[in-house]
């Protein structure tokens, strides 16, 4: 599966420290090779999250394609998403 990092995604990597962005790099590079194994869905949304340590990583799935939209620790990655990606 074809992995795409949005603007948002890179540059919260850019913020993070090297060992954990790489960690995060690594664990999405794995769950692009087997996303029924690394992939969670998040409940009320059309989205999935890999756990990366303490750090979260929220994903999109189109068209055998995965889209990473933000990754960040645990306590921060969820607070934006209500506003722009909940399901009807």
């Amino acid at each position: 599966m074809k992995i795409i990092w949005t603007e948002r995604s890179e540059k919260d990597l850019e913020n993070l420290e090297r060992q954990i962005a790489a960690r995060i790099i690594k664990k999405v590079e794995e769950a692009s090779e087997f996303p029924e194994h690394y992939l969670t869905p998040l409940k009320g949304y059309n989205l999935y999250k890999i756990r990366a340590g303490d750090y979260r990583v929220i994903i999109s799935i189109n068209n055998e394609k995965m889209v990473v939209i933000t990754a960040d620790h645990r306590s921060n990655v969820y607070k934006s998403l209500d506003r722009f990606y909940r399901s009807p």
